[in-house]
């Protein structure tokens, strides 16, 4: 955790309405703290509910869109943040602050600072090595871990930037400088699954969070790399399949 690297991205507190739609696919992570109001995320179509008084750990790589009520708006706490190395995981994490007292005690400080105007230095570095405990509490609950490989960070971060270009394993590889079998070897020791079966699932996710966003099913497919929604429920009743 030590070497954890944090480069913050947006951060302050605010009421959203009606009208605020987020997607985690802009780029980066994202720790919400649930002041009040209602509020939900969509996740392979299931609307799952924030809940009030806890910390929302959602990373870059989960893909999941969030909505807030418009006769409730969700009042939250937030930062935006990048991590090197990422924490590899497609779930969203719910954190208990009252978990213990040291996880309270940061929670606290992240919503103070996260509250300020104006933001020097020494807090700014403050707030990142908060967020870099947080982050690793929350996806310590379902026991996951850093990707510290960076030809692999690389990997992943350009499957999830071209994923409407539809690269194969073959391209992926030869931009990182690895051969094709040296880099699906390198890729399933640290991911835990082949590069092609993790492209295959994230097309799925990707076009199923601009389904629920919105998209039509055509739109949907397009911009996640298949040739049209035929391709997709094709895609998807293969899945269903296995």
């Amino acid at each position: 955790m030590e070497n954890t690297v944090c480069k913050l991205d947006g951060l302050g507190t605010c009421k959203v309405g009606e009208d605020w739609l987020n997607y985690a696919t802009r780029g980066y992570n994202r720790l919400y703290y649930i002041n009040g109001g209602t509020g939900w995320y969509v996740k392979n179509g299931e609307r799952i509910p924030f809940i009030k008084d806890r910390l929302y750990f959602i990373p870059f790589y989960a893909n999941v869109v969030t909505f807030s009520s418009p006769s409730d708006n969700l009042d939250h706490t937030y930062a935006g943040f990048y991590l090197t190395p990422p924490i590899i995981s497609t779930e969203v994490f719910c954190l208990d602050p009252n978990e213990t007292p040291y996880i309270r005690s940061a929670v606290d400080t992240f919503r103070t600072l996260c509250r300020r105007r104006d933001i020097g230095m020494p807090e700014r570095d403050l707030l990142k090595s908060v967020v870099i405990y947080l982050t690793n509490a929350a996806a310590q609950t379902e026991a996951k871990s850093l990707v510290a490989d960076t030809l692999i960070i690389q990997a992943l971060d350009l499957i999830h930037a071209t994923v409407a270009e539809g690269l194969t394993v073959a391209e992926i590889a030869k931009k990182c400088n690895l051969s094709t079998n040296g880099f699906i070897k390198r890729f399933s020791r640290c991911v835990g699954e082949t590069p092609y079966a993790y492209m295959k699932r994230l097309k799925i996710r990707t076009a199923l969070v601009l389904r629920d966003g919105g998209a039509t099913l055509e739109e949907a497919a397009v911009c996640a790399g298949y040739s049209d929604a035929c391709a997709l429920l094709h895609a998807l009743s293969v899945e269903r399949l296995h």
